[in-house]
């Protein structure tokens, strides 16, 4: 006899798959010591990260597959927690130096007094408090990836230094009097528009060029259509895990509450909103009442209704056979996950005809 498996825990059981699948050709690969030779990333191989069915999404995993084997700059561009570290990291992965080390630096977090020293090091006494020789960023992304992300919050001076690094593949360290040569894939990123950055005379417009010779750039969530349910499933599933929660469900208002959003913070915002929802929530189906926080001034006329009596909720066939099957058919626990009274489900359940086994 077949188990009945609900949708929830499919959907958890292939994420995990997938992303255990990854690493185990990375630790395979690793240990024959067979550096990737592709020119370019199978789309079947890009990993659960990129997620979205959307045509724009397509596009980036398509350039991705087209990039990842060369050794070419690239600029990702898109707004602020569309995912561009993750494109960035899917980039490393798929690529030559997949081997080497992914070293991240967000240039709009270093003071700008440091980010020299931060990025290209320092030799011992090259200034007041440097006490000892400090390796930077770029030299410990040797054979492997710098991500420079934000970077059109660099000073004018690095972006000299950087581009001069970009022609000639060497640095200096502050204070040093030796070049050395290193050899890294530079992946950037920004949220700005680079192009009237370089107008304002605010970004070196020949590092531009250098940078943007294959741009990436990532749709705003509220762009991608359907697509911010397939990733809100996703992030439940992962977030009931975290949380050790059972699997949790988007009961159709929840569903019709996400879609409208606008979500000004992208997919960091959702991850981030659905977390404290999956908090608020008490039963194994997310509510619009558990996302009532998303009403703002700007979606206040499209604001989900309140929560209604029993009398006038209503639910899908699926939704109240699947609250059976995860309560074995007990009908007190089933009507308490689906807020409403045992008369009302026992009601439904002779409406649509369904087995409480």
């Amino acid at each position: 006899m077949v188990a009945s498996v609900d949708a929830g825990t499919l959907r958890r059981v292939v994420v995990e798959a997938a992303e255990r699948s990854a690493e185990v050709r990375k630790v395979v690969t690793a240990a024959l010591g067979a550096a990737p030779q592709k020119r370019s990333a199978p789309r079947s191989e890009l990993s659960t990260r990129l997620i979205g069915q959307c045509p724009a999404m397509e596009a980036v995993r398509d350039a991705i597959g087209q990039i990842a084997g060369t050794n070419m700059p690239v600029l990702i561009t898109g707004e602020s927690g569309t995912g561009k570290d993750l494109v960035a990291q899917e980039i490393h992965e798929h690529s030559r130096a997949a081997n080497g080390s992914f070293i991240p630096v967000n240039c709009g977090a270093i003071p700008g007094t440091l980010i020299t020293s931060e990025l290209f090091g320092h030799e011992r006494g090259s200034f007041t408090g440097a006490v000892s020789r400090q390796i930077g960023q770029v030299e410990l992304a040797n054979n492997g990836t710098l991500f420079l992300d934000e970077i059109g919050e660099l000073p004018c001076d690095v972006q000299a230094t950087l581009l001069r690094f970009l022609q000639d593949l060497k640095i200096r360290r502050v204070g040093g009097n030796r070049e050395i040569t290193v050899d890294c894939r530079i992946v950037a990123a920004t949220n700005a528009d680079l192009q009237e950055a370089v107008a304002t005379g605010r970004f070196r417009q020949d590092l531009f060029f250098r940078l943007d010779v294959f741009p990436i750039h990532l749709p705003p969530l509220r762009e991608r259509g359907d697509d911010v349910l397939l990733l809100a499933e996703v992030f439940l599933d992962r977030i009931a895990m975290e949380l050790h929660r059972p699997p949790i469900t988007l009961s159709r208002d929840a569903r019709s509450a996400i879609r409208s959003y606008h979500w000004p913070g992208n997919v960091r915002e959702l991850s981030s909103k659905l977390k404290k929802a999956v908090i608020l929530c008490d039963g194994s189906w997310l509510r619009s009442e558990d996302l009532r926080f998303l009403a703002t001034a700007e979606s206040n006329s499209q604001a989900s209704p309140k929560r209604r009596g029993p009398k006038g909720r209503n639910f899908e066939p699926e939704e109240v056979a699947l609250a059976l099957r995860r309560n074995g058919g007990n009908v007190t626990a089933s009507s308490r996950d689906l807020g409403v009274s045992r008369v009302t489900l026992y009601k439904l359940i002779s409406r649509y005809g369904l087995n409480r086994g």
